[in-house]
């Protein structure tokens, strides 16, 4: 007995879906105008910090535009950072420490450019989100930059325990935008598994049709 396409098509998604389930991963991309500052030095002060009872997860700050600025000094971190925004590896975690920060001096360019991805479980159990905080300072990477919000942000990016998120640019100098999403692994492997599927049956379709009229 040949199996039905039902049955075809159950094994096929089962085999697409039989490894781990991946991560979500959503983007931001974070842009400055620091055209004001253009030749004067400053930083950047980045933070990630989680809220009460949070899920693990991780933010990866990439694509940093060598025209924001150049290099005018040592970075500092504290909590779960690795990496540099130069080296372009600079990545966040939120489940071993309250507060995960990065600052860095800068000389300032025109723009200042980057995305943010985080990194999240596929399914969230925690009780609140996590945030990241971007401020453009003063070289002392204190006296925040480019806004009078008083938190100093001059962009906040967070998400709550369903995994909404909000991202606002407190500043006139900013833009934040959701990048376009990427399928993931799992999804992209089910799609794949439906067009083979759907092709196989639609040729199965024409060989009869084309055996009825040989036999008519």
């Amino acid at each position: 007995m040949q199996p039905t396409k039902t049955t075809i098509l159950t094994l096929a998604l089962l085999a697409a879906c039989g490894g781990t389930a991946s991560a979500d991963i959503i983007g931001f991309d974070v842009s400055v105008d620091t055209g004001s500052l253009a030749g004067t030095s400053g930083g950047i002060y980045l933070a990630f910090s989680p809220g009460f009872n949070a899920d693990p997860a991780s933010l990866s700050i990439s694509g940093f535009t060598p025209l924001a600025g150049l290099p005018g000094g040592p970075a500092f971190t504290d909590g779960g950072v690795t990496g540099s925004l130069d080296s372009g590896d600079l990545v966040f975690t939120n489940y071993l420490y309250a507060l995960n920060d990065y600052g860095e001096a800068l000389s300032f360019g025109l723009t200042l450019s980057f995305r943010a991805s985080f990194d999240l479980p596929h399914t969230l159990t925690g009780n609140s989100g996590s945030e990241l905080d971007v401020q453009i300072t003063e070289s002392d990477l204190l006296t925040p930059l480019l806004t009078s919000d008083p938190s100093g942000n001059i962009v906040e990016i967070s998400y709550d325990y369903t995994g909404a998120f909000t991202a606002t640019a407190t500043s006139q100098y900013a833009t934040v935008t959701q990048a376009d999403a990427v399928p993931e692994p799992a999804m992209a492997s089910i799609l794949a598994v439906l067009a083979v599927v759907f092709a196989g049956i639609r040729l199965v379709r024409i060989r009869r049709c084309e055996a009825a009229q040989g036999r008519g």
